[in-house]
């Protein structure tokens, strides 16, 4: 028998799912960070969940395990691993508050949720660089023929782990199609769309900024220049000019 999800409520999945969970881990790892790297077991986690909203229950938002509701919104710098978030350290020099406005990230998270998607730049980096290795030419257009949801299984199948869910993986395919950055034959049934083309880098960035700040808008945040450091750190986990100046150029144009 198939077992169904059912979403009572968006909004607070939205809210705890991102909002209250981070929160939380930011917390946690500010005060003792040497703890979060070695990890924190779910039922701790939970509690402390718990302890700072009353009203909170994994059940009441449709997910039948702790660990399910966790895998819908952990993100790096968090990943799971053997019953337990973890933080992931990093070697490279961090990014300041001061540099990026993490309440901003917070709500362009939170109006993203609404479509649906997710922006993980982490995982997508990898995803589109194997890809692009693995199924497509020069060129840019596919090796094989391979329909949607075959590719979608190959790409579950590679990058299934402790750290990447498969809802991350999910969420990060369909980003790459509704993007366009990944081209189908829609002249087929949705699954069974054969794969045609992808887009090179210049427009690969540029496609994900406009579907990015298309949904945004949508959503009700209001974009101006000034957040383009911020939303090029969103997006793509960098606030590196080269990202910045996509983004900029993105946001003047909507």
């Amino acid at each position: 028998m198939v077992e169904e999800r059912i979403i009572y409520d968006q909004e607070l999945i939205d809210e705890y799912g991102y909002d209250h969970v981070h929160k939380i881990l930011k917390s946690l790892s500010e005060s003792n960070k040497d703890d979060l790297l070695s990890g924190i077991v779910f039922p701790a986690f939970q509690s402390k969940i718990i302890e700072e909203f009353p009203e909170f229950s994994y059940e009441n938002l449709g997910f039948q395990k702790f660990k399910e509701f966790l895998e819908s919104c952990i993100e790096h710098p968090y990943y799971l691993e053997n019953d337990r978030i973890k933080l992931k350290e990093c070697h490279e020099p961090a990014q300041t508050e001061s540099d990026i406005s993490q309440e901003r990230i917070a709500e362009f998270h939170t109006a993203l949720k609404k479509s649906q998607l997710r922006t993980l730049p982490e995982l997508r980096k990898k995803v589109g660089d194997w890809l692009i290795t693995t199924f497509f030419d020069a060129t840019g257009n596919a090796k094989e023929s391979i329909t949607y949801s075959q590719l979608q299984k190959k790409i579950i199948d590679k990058f299934d782990s402790e750290q990447f869910s498969k809802s991350m993986i999910r969420d990060v395919f369909k980003l790459l199609v509704v993007s366009k950055i990944i081209q189908f034959d829609q002249a087929e049934s949705m699954t069974e769309m054969p794969l045609l083309r992808i887009s090179p880098k210049k427009e690969y960035r540029e496609q994900l900024v406009n579907e990015v700040v298309s949904r945004l808008s949508f959503n009700g945040i209001l974009l101006n220049i000034k957040d383009s450091k911020d939303l090029s750190f969103f997006i793509f986990g960098s606030s590196d000019s080269e990202y910045v100046e996509v983004t900029k150029n993105c946001i003047t144009n909507q």
